[in-house]
């Protein structure tokens, strides 16, 4: 249950516009409440007519470039035995949730239900239940996440590779248990317009790849006809507004324009689509920044938003009624940043928030880069995007089909051998690339962290990280952001893990660079600024600097420079402090789980991630430390997704200051691979290793 607190400082970070939307929402639910029954008594009378009138138009796939008539040239790249495999499981109930984890809801799944807490959801009026409190509902993401149905959409995938009629019989048994176990309004899959948005276009990329079955005859297409009305009616009738209108309204609008465009059964929903293809087109140039980031800069949703966009524009011009040149444009440079992040191997920086976020499964891991570079490739003709894919095609099958998988391959045929990497700076982003080499040999890189905090009035998804980086050498991840791992379950993780003291940064008398309010909630926040940017052959040079701490009774400014030397193979970093008093600074650095780490030494130490060696030399006037997975303080953990955390080493260096200080960092890179020292190979074998193992 929230506070008078939070209420209070949520009210003030809306606009009187927005408090006006909110009082008006209210009386929607009581009067939605009043006509429930009602509006779902005439969503079944329609039914049938709706059903006719989809059957009787032809139309082509809107999402499923396989499905549209190439004779199954399109999927001639899929891995059908990871396929088969993985809808085999699902045909029993055991679905793939919260980055691929197996949870065995049952045949039919139980759809009301928490699996990660293991205990059943209220089935009251769904506005009226409070999402936000565990007590009360369960975790709301464990809960969502089967009821988005991206598993309907791996067993189409698996049908039409297959031919085999038992993945469409096992689709329409959950989606049919699913109509029964979720009355219209009732229950938390019916609570967040989002949610809806996502399951509208999993329905219709499922409906797309399978819809011929046998098992889809007129009664089961009546029953989809009738929720797809309630649905578009629900998220057209509520579509975010104000601090809630980030990814939010995206994907509410692209599941009713997709599904509205796909299934289009009625006159009314017309209008529907139309205002939702608006929508669309106003926020991909309010959520796109002019070099191709999102306005939330985390990487996570970037990739979640990036993909409601990409179907959204398939669907139209499938339609035949395209996106702007415009719309494509903000689609490319979105594709084109995202490629920038992903050219030097290793996985991406885990900036500010992910919840494990996906719409549709189309093969490989849909949270990750690569899966999705293989369609921004084909699609833009990108040699640049192809080098991201990583030879991840399948996902470009099913989208794009016979005609995307043959541009993939002229790509690849006429690429150059090798490409450097450059230094780039993504400046209306925040976010700043020192690199060097190439990716398959000797690369090297460091993001920058420069960005606000987050994007509109309450930053929802921000984390306090101003002037923190992440370093990947050789493909190997060293030096990380630790994550996100939860939103509603454990406070205590939620608040650490966006502290300012989970980041590669400097921290200040205990405090966070931006005032913290709650789950969602930033109050004062540092503003950061660059103030030299000098790119060279071998990396460059960056200096920043955030006046987050101007806030403390003795205000201080810190200023970052951070260069690398990649020929040397050197990254120095010097880190002023600007203040008249006395004050406590530690400086972090948090290791990936995948090195191990040992110290050398007056404040030094060595990272070992296989295939290099990374040694850090702290400022010798600081008091250094290693944390190995501490649960009482929670650092030495590392998060690659919601509710999973890996044993890390996280270091510190500490000390006090009175008035200006200034301290110097030395980063030593070098890659070890075959031809390194024996005594070096020998050396990391008997270091005590990390490797992380999941836990709860």
């Amino acid at each position: 249950m929230q506070t008078f607190s939070w209420y209070w400082r949520r009210l003030r970070a809306m606009t009187p516009a927005e408090v006006l939307w909110r009082i008006e929402g209210r009386a929607q639910d009581t009067w939605g409440a009043l006509r429930e029954s009602a509006t779902r008594a005439r969503a079944e009378e329609r039914g049938p007519a709706l059903a006719r009138s989809f059957r009787e138009r032809s139309r082509p796939p809107l999402l499923c470039g396989a499905a549209s008539g190439d004779g199954g040239a399109g999927i001639s790249c899929v891995d059908r035995e990871t396929l088969l495999a993985r809808a085999d499981e699902a045909c029993a109930g055991r679905l793939a949730l919260m980055g691929g984890r197996l949870c065995d809801l049952g045949d039919p799944p139980r759809w009301n239900f928490d699996p990660h807490h293991k205990r059943a959801t209220p089935m009251g009026y769904a506005p009226r239940i409070d999402y936000r409190d565990v007590r009360e509902s369960g975790d709301c993401k464990w809960v969502w996440e089967a009821s988005r149905h991206a598993h309907l959409g791996l067993l189409g995938r698996a049908y039409r590779a297959s031919g085999e009629l038992k993945y469409a019989e096992a689709a329409w048994r959950h989606w049919a248990s699913w109509l029964d176990q979720c009355p219209y309004c009732r229950g938390m899959q019916w609570r967040s317009p989002l949610e809806l948005g996502i399951r509208l276009i999993n329905w219709t990329f499922a409906f797309e790849l399978m819809g011929d079955a046998p098992v889809f005859d007129s009664r089961a297409t009546t029953r989809i006809l009738s929720s797809v009305e309630l649905h578009l009616h629900e998220v057209a009738s509520r579509f975010s507004r104000g601090s809630s209108a980030n990814n939010h309204l995206v994907g509410e609008a692209a599941g009713v324009f997709i599904a509205g465009s796909y299934f289009a059964a009625a006159p009314e929903w017309t209008r529907l689509v139309e205002r939702a293809r608006a929508i669309l087109e106003a926020q991909i140039a309010l959520q796109t920044l002019p070099d191709g980031g999102n306005v939330e800069r985390a990487t996570g949703y970037h990739t979640f938003t990036l993909q409601f966009f990409l179907l959204s524009a398939l669907a139209a011009r499938r339609a035949g009624r395209d996106v702007s040149p415009a719309y494509w444009g903000y689609l490319r440079r979105s594709f084109e940043y995202l490629a920038a992040l992903a050219e030097a191997g290793g996985p991406l920086p885990m900036f500010n928030d992910a919840d494990d976020g996906y719409v549709v499964d189309v093969a490989g891991d849909p949270r990750a880069a690569a899966p999705w570079l293989s369609v921004g490739a084909a699609l833009f003709d990108d040699v640049a995007m192809l080098r991201g894919a990583d030879e991840q095609w399948e996902p470009a099958a099913w989208l794009l089909g016979a005609s995307g998988i043959e541009t993939l391959r002229q790509l690849k045929d006429g690429a150059p051998r090798s490409a450097k990497l450059t230094s780039r700076a993504f400046e209306s982003t925040g976010h700043y690339l020192l690199q060097s080499g190439e990716k398959s040999s000797d690369a090297i890189s460091v993001v920058i962290d420069c960005a606000p905090l987050g994007f509109g009035s309450i930053a929802a998804h921000g984390h306090a990280d101003a002037l923190s980086f992440t370093l990947r050498a050789f493909g190997v991840e060293f030096l990380c952001d630790p994550g996100t791992y939860d939103y509603f379950s454990e406070r205590a993780w939620r608040d650490y893990l966006r502290s300012t003291a989970a980041h590669n940064t400097i921290c200040v008398d205990d405090e966070n660079q931006s005032e913290c309010l709650g789950l969602f909630l930033w109050g004062r926040r540092a503003e950061s600024r660059c103030i030299e940017w000098r790119p060279s052959a071998g990396g460059g040079r960056f200096v920043g600097e955030h006046d987050g701490y101007r806030r403390l009774k003795n205000p201080v400014t810190h200023r970052r420079t951070i260069e690398l030397d990649a020929h040397a193979g050197v990254l120095q970093v010097i880190d002023e402090l600007r203040c008249t008093g006395a004050h406590r600074i530690a400086q972090h650095w948090h290791v990936s789980e995948h090195c191990s780490v040992r110290a050398t030494g007056s404040g030094g130490f060595e990272l070992d991630g296989g295939a290099g060696i990374v040694r850090i030399e702290m400022d010798t006037t600081l008091r250094t430390s290693m944390v190995r997975g501490d649960a009482a303080t929670y650092a030495g953990w590392v998060s690659r997704g919601y509710h999973r955390k890996s044993s890390s080493v996280s270091l510190a260096a500490e000390g006090e200051i009175r008035g200006d200080a200034v301290f110097r960092t030395r980063i030593e890179i070098a890659r070890t691979g075959p031809a390194a020292p024996r005594e070096r190979i020998e050396r990391r074998a008997s270091l005590a290793g990390i490797e992380g193992h999941a836990a709860s």
